[in-house]
């Protein structure tokens, strides 16, 4: 119940939206509230499990923890969506990481956005079903909704959210522009 008052000032957040908060100003907030060990693993939170060494940051959440059971779905979503490009090219052999384990609506989230027919919705499909795994593991706590798992639920939602304000369709021409450049220059470099 402590983190009543943190959690219930904080802007809602919608998927695909501009969040009302930036995850600087999040860590603020989060500081009046953790300080020592607690403040670094909220700083340490990332979406991506490679981030940057998973096996330390993780054995530092407890297991069953929202991070630590969030990075073991996103570490099987990413093992199921190299299995299926690994299927593409059955030159390269077969695909198996152990320590990807197998979630099955993480692998269902792989094959629907591996069917999608550009990147952009293939990355819509596969934050929705991020998304949705923070929800489901927030809620698994729903008796105890004010912890620090809903903290760090909150983080790597916020996580996500950023990641979308950041691509505007504005942009979107002269980021192709830069890259065909970059391609381009690539090729006379080496006819040179």
């Amino acid at each position: 119940m402590e983190l009543f008052s943190l959690l219930s000032s904080l802007p809602q957040l919608t998927l695909f939206e501009q969040p009302g908060i930036t995850h600087e100003r999040f860590l603020y907030f989060c500081s009046s509230y953790f300080h020592g060990k607690r403040m670094e693993l909220l700083k340490s939170l990332s979406l991506r499990p490679d981030d940057p060494d998973p096996q330390n940051i993780l054995r530092r959440f407890p297991a069953g923890s929202v991070p630590r059971t969030y990075s073991n779905w996103e570490t099987a979503l990413r093992g199921s969506l190299a299995k299926l490009r690994a299927a593409k090219y059955p030159g390269l052999g077969t695909f198996d990481r152990p320590d990807a384990g197998y979630e099955t609506d993480a692998d269902s989230a792989a094959r629907r956005a591996y069917a999608a027919p550009d990147p952009l919705e293939r990355e819509r499909i596969l934050d929705r079903a991020r998304w949705e795994k923070l929800d489901e593991l927030a809620r698994a706590g729903h008796s105890h909704a004010f912890n620090f798992d809903s903290v760090c639920a909150y983080s790597l939602k916020l996580q996500i959210a950023e990641k979308w304000t950041m691509r505007k369709e504005a942009g979107a021409a002269d980021n192709l522009d830069r890259a065909a450049d970059a391609v381009r220059s690539a090729g006379t470099e080496k006819t040179s």
